[in-house]
């Protein structure tokens, strides 16, 4: 797929997500691998098998566009409540990620979990952890440019199509937006 990027001498980043994640700094006709990440699709795999007994990658991606990560994961709204009164950082909104998991510290929330809102917990993780470590990598080298690739992204994003799902349209965007985050900056 061809790719558009701001015309600078300071190149771009590609961020290869796959079993494990790695990001390289692409400029001119050279590239550098700048750093990595354990957490990519074998820790949502490994993880969701773990919470939900799935088996593979197509049967989590399914659970997970099925999901409300709100039942499982602290937003900033749970913390400061609904008026956001007391909210120290004005720019955040009610729905931000506080805490991945975080309602899942009291047992009868976790007796009530489903596996869906588990598996898309877990790809929100993931997702956002990969997103803020790409953010950071370019602010560090002043690049505005950041293209995501890679086998976990071709499943999540629907080239693999997820089977029977009823919700993969806002599972697509949710990581769109997730991994986007930085050119909204």
């Amino acid at each position: 797929v061809p790719v558009k990027v701001s015309p600078n001498n300071k190149g771009f980043i590609v961020v290869n997500i796959g079993s494990g994640v790695s990001f390289l700094h692409i400029k001119g006709d050279t590239y550098e691998r700048i750093g990595g990440s354990s957490l990519g699709g074998s820790t949502f795999l490994g993880l969701c098998a773990l919470l939900t007994g799935c088996d593979n990658f197509d049967e989590a991606i399914d659970l997970a566009a099925n999901g409300d990560s709100a039942k499982v994961d602290m937003l900033v709204k749970d913390i400061y409540g609904e008026d956001m009164k007391g909210n120290l950082f004005g720019t955040l909104r009610p729905t931000t990620l506080a805490a991945s998991f975080g309602k899942m510290l009291r047992k009868e929330r976790r007796l009530k979990a489903r596996k869906e809102d588990l598996a898309l917990s877990t790809l929100i993780m993931c997702s956002m952890n990969v997103a803020a470590m790409a953010h950071i990598h370019a602010k560090h080298l002043g690049i505005k440019d950041i293209v995501f690739t890679g086998n976990f992204l071709a499943t999540t994003h629907g080239l693999r199509s997820p089977q029977g799902t009823k919700n993969t349209d806002s599972i697509h965007l949710h990581a769109y937006e997730t991994l986007s985050l930085h050119k909204r900056k």
